[in-house]
């Protein structure tokens, strides 16, 4: 069986949960159309927006801290369901730890492993224009949201970002 952008996983109605009460639609929407570049840009606003960070339009260590698990774990739901588990910040967690990585930050691990997403290519992190908006990325190419982590008007530590980024996903929990 051949998937394509928007196919589903199962045939089960698909159950919102949400522990804050944003609205998940718009994102539902654009990851079953495929349309991965707007639903990547929807899911860095959501996370603003249940931290209650839009205005600032980056997050903290301590928001991160506090993001509440059940919505990160629905926006990752929505991700590995509607791009037939290609994408989604799961993906990205169990590509981290099927090459070594733990919870502790190691920057080799994470060279390694942004070659193996696509965000990483001789020896440098690929620009954000860069990044490939299609089904046919490398898997767990997106969702990416480390723009949102520290200020980026002062974004200088890609590495440090990188990190709060993985922080954000090993709140997903299982």
């Amino acid at each position: 069986m051949v998937f394509r952008a928007g196919d589903r996983l199962t045939n089960r109605p698909y159950e919102i949960k949400k522990e804050v009460g944003m609205d998940y639609t718009s994102l539902r929407d654009l990851l079953a159309a495929g349309k991965w570049k707007k639903a990547n840009w929807e899911t860095g606003q959501v996370i603003l927006r249940a931290a209650n960070r839009e205005k600032e339009g980056w997050l903290r260590y301590e928001d991160i801290e506090k993001f509440p698990k059940t919505d990160f774990r629905t926006m990752d739901d929505l991700w590995v369901e509607y791009s037939s588990g290609c994408f989604g910040f799961s993906v990205q967690k169990r590509i981290w730890e099927k090459l070594g990585g733990t919870k502790e930050w190691d920057d080799g691990i994470a060279k390694n492993w942004g070659v193996a997403i696509g965000w990483r290519r001789e020896e440098s992190w690929i620009n954000y224009k860069d990044f490939v908006f299609d089904i046919n990325a490398p898997h767990g190419h997106l969702p990416s949201v480390c723009r949102f982590f520290h200020n980026s008007n002062n974004f200088t530590n890609y590495s440090e970002s990188l990190w709060e980024g993985y922080r954000l996903v090993n709140r997903r929990g299982t």
